[in-house]
């Protein structure tokens, strides 16, 4: 039995803990070690209560993930970021995205031990005035502005979201390789920076746009 007919029988079940039990089942197929499991369950444990009930949206499922964060440590919250991510597509019981991951297996059971130096917005942004592009970074950004680059863009649209990248490759700068953990890392460090729901949802449009950008340039270089 594959994992997407695992959730498909799990159906006579509460639906978070049908979304849980599948998840996890998912996981230990992919090799999650029992720590890991153990990890994740006990976040799930905090966060499902506060999905009981609710409307299977993305907005439900962010207000119970900001009710739930805002009970845990700040050392607690990157990984609970990444448990969330993999976790919605089981919480709206999306099949084809369950299948999707089944084949082209897009979480990772291993911890980084990389967390970028960010400091606070101010910092960042004079760094960002400061910095002075490599090779990989000049052909990222060139190669994302063309992308960007249309006639339904204006102006303030490009620079808006170039600054936004500008802003991804700070936070990469030391990152150990080009891998998707130690970029969705950066991601998660950066995201309680932004005061303003729109900028934040903003970064994280930028932030998927430009990750295959960011990783074919660091690829070539």
């Amino acid at each position: 039995m594959n994992n997407t007919e695992d959730f498909k029988n799990t159906a006579d079940q509460g639906r978070e803990k049908q979304s849980t039990k599948a998840y996890l089942r998912f996981l230990e197929s992919k090799g999650a070690t029992t720590r890991m499991l153990y990890l994740r369950s006990r976040f799930l444990d905090s966060l499902t209560p506060n999905l009981v009930d609710q409307v299977q949206t993305r907005q439900a499922f962010a207000n119970a993930l900001k009710a739930t964060m805002d009970t845990i440590g700040d050392e607690d919250k990157q990984d609970a970021l990444h448990i969330s991510r993999e976790f919605f597509a089981f919480w709206m019981n999306d099949i084809k995205a369950i299948a999707k991951f089944e084949s082209t297996y897009g979480f990772t059971t291993e911890a980084t031990q990389w967390k970028p130096d960010v400091g606070s917005m101010k910092n960042i942004s004079k760094q960002i005035d400061q910095m002075s592009l490599s090779a990989k970074e000049r052909d990222a950004i060139i190669n994302y502005n063309d992308k960007l680059n249309s006639p339904n863009n204006d102006k303030s649209y490009i620079e808006k979201r170039v600054k936004l990248a500008k802003v991804m490759l700070v936070c990469l700068r030391d990152a150990p390789n080009n891998n998707h953990m130690v970029y969705r890392t950066a991601v998660d460090i950066m995201l309680p920076l932004f005061q303003s729901r729109e900028v934040k949802q903003r970064y994280l449009e930028v932030a998927r746009e430009f990750y295959h950008i960011w990783k074919k340039s660091s690829d070539n270089h």
